[in-house]
């Protein structure tokens, strides 16, 4: 039974919740990976370069701290970030829920993953964007259809294969306890759900939404908000 007062009062928690409840349907018998968004920091609005340095909300952090503590403590968990503090605080606060019941979990540090490339052309086209009226989805549907130059912002795909290929270094060997916990983006998220599984982000990637998933020897079993998927790897994906 959950203690979740912090996300079930929060509008963003639901996919949250939902993932907490599907970790009981993994293999217990073999190794997980998860990627989430960020907790909460403050909305500034779409192109504004302030929001690249925005840290976590006080209820941000007590709902990540919260998520931790919800997870089955008879994982072993090792947690990732990306360049931003919000991703490593709340790397930090789920860390610390998870030993809060005496869960085995470890820090291990940052990834060398960004979207961007030249920052400020980048600020001024999103910036451009958003004046037009377009959304979190359509500059998304933008960037995975190639609409942004790759000397502005790496192509998605690209970025979803160098990912999977640092996210299974990491994964080598491991004990079938683990569970490798990776804090991104809503982007990041979006992204690899369309190219590793083949699923649209169709409802935007909330505040710490996002995916757990196993490998198998011919297919991944994906859970996430949009249900259970079961599908084969892409054909660029060596899962051996």
């Amino acid at each position: 039974m959950f203690m979740a007062s912090i996300l079930e009062s929060v509008e963003w928690g639901k996919p949250s919740l939902k993932l907490l409840t599907q970790c009981s349907d993994l293999d217990p018998n073999k190794p997980a990976v998860m990627h989430l968004r960020h907790t909460e920091r403050p909305m500034m609005g779409l192109g504004n370069p302030d929001e690249f340095n925005q840290k976590s909300t006080e209820a941000g952090k007590k709902a990540a701290y919260e998520f931790g503590a919800n997870l089955p403590s008879r994982r072993n968990y090792r947690f990732f970030y990306t360049y931003m503090e919000r991703t490593r605080e709340t790397a930090q606060e789920i860390n610390d829920g998870i030993a809060s019941n005496h869960g085995r979990t470890e820090i291990i540090g940052s990834v060398p993953l960004t979207t961007v490339v030249d920052r400020a052309k980048y600020d001024e086209i999103i910036s451009r964007d958003s004046r037009q009226g377009l959304g979190y989805l359509d500059i998304f549907s933008k960037w995975i259809s190639g609409q942004y130059p790759p000397w502005m912002r790496v192509p998605a795909l690209e970025f979803s294969q160098k990912a999977a290929a640092i996210m299974m270094e990491n994964l080598e060997s491991a004990e079938s306890s683990r569970v490798d916990v990776y804090v991104s983006h809503d982007v990041f998220i979006a992204a690899f759900l369309l190219h590793w599984f083949g699923v649209f982000p169709v409802d935007w990637v909330q505040f710490l939404d996002g995916f757990i998933f196993q490998l198998y020897e011919e297919k991944m079993v994906m859970y996430s908000k949009y249900g259970k998927r079961e599908v084969y790897y892409p054909y660029w994906w060596n899962p051996k």
